[in-house]
């Protein structure tokens, strides 16, 4: 029987850091211009007709990859929790945007963090029933309320996801959600 993972993907302070915001600030100089390209992906949205450049939606380059990566060496589902999911915006574009395969995007219909996020994650495992799980977030809390903090990389916001995690990421991938642990916290 297959096992079905589910990634839960956050975007800011995961494939952004606040390094980045610097690089952004400091565009002054050719070189730091220059890198600055090679660096960011900017995100544009639709507004209306015209496209415009919304400057706090960034990724890192690099960051970005190793999403990807980490979703190419997986046969999962990806469920959308960041704030840059929902309020108007539109999720397919995002998910494209991020390369993310769009018959394995899941729209999260809590976003922006807190224990709603964290109980929408929770009751989707519990639904769909999912095996597996991988949390890319830098949220701490409430992970531990539903009793699924063991499947949260040790993301933080000052670094985000970084190549010296994939070991934990492997780890976590081979783990079972224990789903008696959720349906009691769900209840």
């Amino acid at each position: 029987m297959r096992q079905r993972t589910l990634i839960a993907l956050d975007i800011d302070s995961v494939l952004n850091t606040y390094d980045d915001v610097l690089l952004m600030a400091n565009t002054v100089d050719v070189e730091v211009v220059m890198k600055f390209k090679k660096e960011v992906k900017f995100f544009l949205p639709h507004d209306g007709n015209k496209r415009t450049r919304d400057l706090g939606m960034f990724v890192n380059r690099r960051k970005l990859a190793l999403l990807n990566s980490i979703i190419d060496g997986t046969d999962s589902d990806i469920m959308g929790i960041s704030s840059w999911f929902g309020g108007g915006r539109d999720d397919i574009s995002i998910a494209t945007f991020l390369g993310i395969p769009l018959d394995r995007f899941i729209i999260s219909e809590a976003t922006g963090g807190g224990r709603s996020r964290v109980r929408a994650v929770a009751k989707l495992i519990q639904d769909d029933d999912y095996d597996r799980l991988l949390i890319l977030d830098d949220q701490l809390e409430y992970w531990s309320d539903y009793g699924i903090a063991v499947h949260r990389a040790p993301i933080y916001g000052d670094v985000g996801l970084t190549m010296s995690i994939m070991p934990d990421i492997k780890r976590i991938l081979n783990t079972p959600v224990d789903k008696a642990k959720i349906l009691l916290q769900l209840t």
